[in-house]
């Protein structure tokens, strides 16, 4: 049951119990509706607060299979992706900028990955196509990287 349903329902239950009670006689079945009527909402609260507890063991568990302390597989992977991310993004905003064709700027990033949880970008090398302003994409690059990393801009040939 998803959270737009849980609420509807949660809505749909309490509008029935307010108008059953509302409706119902007065006296002594009046105390017996209300109280059913209350037990009923109670109901529709702890249902699917009770479902998430349950489930609660298993999120644990892959929390903790997610685990990405120490030197494992899975951390050089991460800082792989990362670092063709960091790649991909930098060419496509350089190319979107000087109004380069895409594919037509190189980058090449070196990180530090000492410390997976904070991956720093150390240096960044740019190719540009010949006849780019090798100045002003550094400049761009500078700006981008808040003139936290070492950046080097050069023109490549066409082949």
């Amino acid at each position: 049951m998803n959270v737009l349903s849980g609420a509807a329902a949660l809505v749909a239950i309490s509008v029935s119990a307010a108008v059953v009670t509302l409706l119902s006689p007065d006296g002594e079945m009046k105390k017996y509706i209300k109280l059913l009527s209350t037990l009923a909402v109670l109901a529709a609260i702890a249902v699917p607060v009770a479902s998430t507890l349950a489930g609660l063991p298993d999120a644990i568990a892959n929390i903790e299979e997610m685990d990405f302390g120490g030197e494992t597989g899975s951390d050089f992977d991460a800082v792989a992706l990362s670092k063709a991310q960091i790649e991909k993004s930098v060419a496509e905003q350089i190319e979107a900028r000087f109004s380069l064709d895409a594919g037509s700027v190189k980058v090449a990033a070196m990180l530090d990955a000492s410390d997976t949880s904070a991956i720093v970008i150390e240096k960044v090398s740019i190719g540009v196509p010949r006849g780019t302003d090798t100045a002003k994409v550094k400049t761009f690059a500078d700006e981008l990287f808040k003139n936290t990393t070492e950046v080097t801009v050069y023109e490549v040939g066409d082949g």
